[in-house]
């Protein structure tokens, strides 16, 4: 038993899921308590800081750190420093430049950043760039090296100690900057520790090769589009609430989004491990592989969600209440109708994680493009015509399945795909994984 116990957890899907598991409980746990501590309009605030920071870090991530993982999964330690290097070289120009966007629209239209929701992601977004830069660089590269363990501990330095702030605030009530000030400086700590360990790889720095920079540039610049694009899948609807509907609105659908992390967290873990593998098999021309990992990762992820989407559904309002109170009840279904989007978002989201291993980046970009001006329109149609948030909801439907459909189609150009052998080869595989997990044995 204990042999087995200790292949468990050894095994990179398991520590990956755990560390998910564990931010997703102290994220339930934030919103718990944000949710008692602040006004619904003063919560919507604290979001489109949130959103918009997060958008505009995607956008970086996606420009730099997608392709690092993708260069760096399997290389020498020489070429992975110099990846590095150019890598910080690039996200230092690229940061420099959003910052500077962000001032100059400050100084050009300072009535509009005063007024408008969104007064201080414009206060406090460049120095939040700034002072995650290590961390999220430490992240990328870790997650390369499938070092998920380190992974753990790194984003559990930076969740605890803003959650501790929480609850602090729960029970001396701060204004809404507070969370702000808390976010910067969990932050700092964050990157201050990466760099100290010396995760972050800011000390190979000035190894950086031209010819480095321009591969990380010339991948970059889909993958940045379709991070920027993914973010928006998600951020668009709370902007397009928040500018039409007000912060309070914007609050409600947030409720419901954030649970949906709970299929995130499984997802997410999953892609991260696959990640690197289906990379390196690209790398090595093994195209059999790359085949046969899609299959197995949506296939067992897409059988894992089925029960818990249907449990979900008929507990959808005891759910949100739990979590955020009465207050939020009504946004139950909403919840509902996103558990319906979840059920697609093995397949979509593998789609667009394969067309990235195999060097295909522009095609990803295009599937997540349409998928994104697919949901914009959708948003003010459904505004227009409905002015609910449960209609904005119904279009994420839409815009997922256009997804897989765009996904399929561009990998069935270099790959042969088939939607009909997903649920039959994940359940073998989900077979196969729980004989090693329960026998010991190799599969």
């Amino acid at each position: 038993m204990k042999k087995i116990l200790n292949h468990i957890i050894s095994s990179n899907n398991f520590l990956s899921l755990i560390g998910q598991g564990i931010f997703a409980l102290v994220g339930f746990g934030s919103l718990f308590l944000l949710t008692r501590s602040f006004s619904v309009e003063e919560f919507g605030v604290w979001i489109l800081y949130l959103t918009a920071v997060t958008m505009v870090g995607m956008l970086r991530d996606g420009f730099l750190q997608t392709g690092l993982i993708r260069f760096i999964s399997g290389v020498s330690k020489t070429y992975e420093k110099s990846y590095i290097g150019s890598s910080w070289v690039c996200g230092s120009v690229f940061t420099l430049t959003c910052i500077l966007v962000i001032m100059l629209i400050s100084i050009i239209d300072p009535v509009f950043v005063e007024n408008s929701h969104f007064k201080l992601f414009f206060m406090w977004s460049p120095l939040f760039f700034i002072l995650t830069m290590p961390y999220n660089y430490a992240l990328s590269i870790l997650q390369a090296r499938m070092m998920f363990g380190k992974i753990i501990i790194l984003r559990l330095i930076h969740q605890l100690s803003f959650f501790s702030f929480i609850i602090y605030n729960f029970f001396t009530p701060q204004p809404i900057e507070y969370l702000i000030y808390a976010h910067l400086i969990c932050s700092s700590i964050s990157s201050l520790y990466a760099i100290t360990i010396g995760y972050s790889g800011v000390q190979y720095f000035f190894m950086y090769k031209k010819r480095q920079i321009t591969e990380l540039f010339n991948f970059g610049k889909y993958s940045a589009g379709t991070l920027l694009g993914t973010s928006l899948l998600k951020s668009s609807d709370i902007f397009i609430i928040g500018i039409f509907m007000g912060p309070a609105a914007a609050a409600f659908y947030s409720i419901p989004l954030k649970l949906i992390e709970m299929f995130e967290i499984i997802l997410r873990s999953f892609v991260s491990v696959a990640l690197p593998i289906l990379s390196k098999a690209s790398i090595k021309g093994n195209i059999q592989k790359v085949e046969h990992t899609f299959y197995k990762y949506t296939g067992v992820l897409t059988i894992i969600y089925i029960p818990i989407v249907i449990a979900c559904f008929f507990l959808a309002e005891d759910f949100i209440i739990i979590f955020a109170g009465e207050t939020y009840a009504h946004a139950a279904i909403i919840f509902r109708i996103f558990l319906i989007y979840a059920l697609f978002l093995p397949i979509d989201r593998f789609t667009g994680v394969t067309l990235d291993s195999i060097n295909q980046p522009e095609a990803n970009l295009i599937k997540v493009s349409f998928m994104v001006v697919a949901n914009v329109l959708g948003d003010l149609l459904a505004i227009y015509l409905f002015n609910e948030v449960w209609a904005v909801a119904i279009v994420t439907i839409t815009t997922v399945l256009i997804g897989v459909f765009l996904g399929i189609y561009f990998l069935n150009r270099t790959i042969t795909l088939s939607c009909l052998k997903i649920i039959p080869i994940g359940t073998i595989e989900l077979k196969l994984l729980l004989t090693k997990f329960l026998f010991n044995q190799k599969t």
